[in-house]
């Protein structure tokens, strides 16, 4: 995982950055993951964005499902709703997709609490199949308005 000398002067944030990518490390995603796909590969993959990236666009990751495609990602561990509602408005304009978990679920997922990883897995997944239900309905609206979305 990560060294304890780093972990004391990260932000709380980082960590739980650091945390997610541990969990991805060690788990199965493929089976735990998987949305109807005709691809027998291992559907999903995780990258971090580079500082500048994260500062300027708020991008933590870039998740990619074979199902979806490539999402863009801000994990956050805020349960404040003000907070919250900033990040997805922000998440609206700029095409981000908003993963809140809480840092408590993220660091036994990581360590194989098979609960917490029962609920990263839920909201990773409820985070990809928002993106393709948001996808299909632009492909209808799309469709019936001729290629014209105003």
């Amino acid at each position: 995982m990560f060294q304890d000398q780093d972990i004391a002067t990260m932000d709380v944030g980082h960590k739980a950055e650091l945390l997610l990518m541990d969990f991805f490390s060690k788990l199965d995603v493929a089976e735990v993951l998987t949305i109807k796909t005709d691809v027998h590969s291992k559907p999903v993959a995780i990258v971090k964005t580079t500082k500048e990236v994260d500062e300027n666009e708020g991008i933590d990751f870039y998740l990619y499902h074979v199902g979806v495609g490539w999402v863009n990602v801000d994990l956050t561990i805020s349960k404040m709703p003000d907070a919250l509602n900033r990040k997805f408005r922000k998440g609206q304009v700029h095409n981000v997709m908003i993963l809140q978990c809480s840092y408590q679920a993220l660091w036994n997922a990581a360590r194989g609490c098979e609960q917490d990883i029962w609920i990263i897995t839920q909201r990773i997944r409820e985070l990809f199949l928002e993106v393709k239900d948001n996808k299909n309905l632009k492909e209808i609206e799309n469709h019936s308005t001729g290629g014209y979305i105003d």
